[in-house]
């Protein structure tokens, strides 16, 4: 699971834990006789291989071990964490691995929120309505995620930061952008009833009555976004 590149002293250490957690009949053992042990087998090597790495200052990308185990990024924090009491019983979690769990959480509510409200906000995409079609409704809302993920590495940095709330109005702040410039014909969403003609095109931050308006209907609060509002606008500037 650890893949090419890996440290060797990583995968020569966490194969040793491995082999005393088989040898102490530890639930890796017991997974050898199931049926579905090649997939469970894989959650619980890739959360070694990621303690392992931690504790050497050596940590394996999550991202290769999840593809490589073929487990999902909730999967992968299960184990690790499964793992980490059994090789380090009455040790705390690793600060690491908790800020790693807290942004994968924030960025995955973000996600969740950005998908929900992506229909309703900007239902043609980010075209005209006479020429949007499903290819270019999805390409938008790629794109737009893209212009988050750049946003959320500029504000909070590139390792993540944020937390739930902080992450959540930062998005805000990136759908205010992009509905600000959307093209005139392509303002056809819901929210456009109330924010009308009170945005001009490509101006950000919108002005008051219209932000109020938008910060309403997403349920932000208005301190929070003021906060990034001088972080936004730059990013906005390297985004051009």
């Amino acid at each position: 699971v650890c893949g090419e590149g890996a440290s060797p002293r990583v995968v020569e250490e966490g194969w040793a834990a491995v082999r005393g957690l088989l040898e102490q009949r530890d639930k890796l053992a017991n997974l050898a006789s199931c049926a579905q042990a090649p997939a469970s087998f894989g959650a619980q090597f890739a959360a070694v291989a990621y303690l392992t790495g931690l504790r050497l200052g050596e940590p394996t990308p999550v991202e290769r071990l999840v593809r490589n185990a073929g487990i999902s990024v909730k999967d992968f924090f299960g184990s690790v964490e499964e793992q980490h009491l059994r090789l380090h019983p009455g040790e705390p979690i690793p600060e690491a691995l908790r800020r790693l769990k807290e942004h994968y959480m924030a960025a995955t509510v973000a996600w969740k929120k950005y998908d929900q409200l992506f229909a309703t906000l900007f239902p043609s995409g980010f075209v005209g309505a006479a020429t949007a079609d499903q290819t270019t409704s999805d390409d938008s809302k790629q794109l737009g995620w893209c212009a988050f993920l750049v946003a959320k590495c500029l504000v909070f940095g590139a390792s993540g930061g944020g937390n739930v709330l902080d992450v959540y109005h930062l998005l805000v702040c990136v759908i205010e952008l992009l509905l600000s410039h959307l093209p005139l014909d392509a303002r056809g969403g819901a929210i456009w009833q109330s924010l009308g003609a009170l945005v001009p095109k490509e101006h950000y931050p919108m002005p008051a009555p219209a932000r109020a308006a938008l910060h309403a209907e997403l349920k932000a609060d208005p301190d929070r976004i003021y906060k990034l509002d001088s972080a936004v606008a730059k990013v906005s500037a390297d985004l051009r």
